[in-house]
């Protein structure tokens, strides 16, 4: 019994990853409309989604990581961080 509850709970797992990575997916196939209608150019765009993607997953890092940002870069190699 121990082994169908495993491997249920693999399963589910996975599923659920599935359903995040499509939602995703679909998100993100929308964003070239968006960045149509809005007018702003390539380079502004670049900009701005290097920019919110670097805020995000520093907040994401700091809620999730019990080590925290700076111990984070640390451990990925970044020598220079204090």
């Amino acid at each position: 019994m121990t082994d169908t509850t495993s491997a249920e709970t693999a399963q589910s797992i996975r599923l659920k990853g599935l359903g995040i990575a499509l939602i995703g997916a679909l998100l993100m196939s929308l964003d070239p409309v968006f960045i149509r209608f809005s007018g702003v150019n390539e380079l502004e765009t670049s900009l701005l989604f290097g920019l919110f993607t670097a805020i995000s997953m520093s907040v994401v890092i700091q809620l999730n990581d019990r080590r925290g940002l700076v111990q984070v870069l640390r451990d990925s190699g970044l020598s220079r961080v204090s």
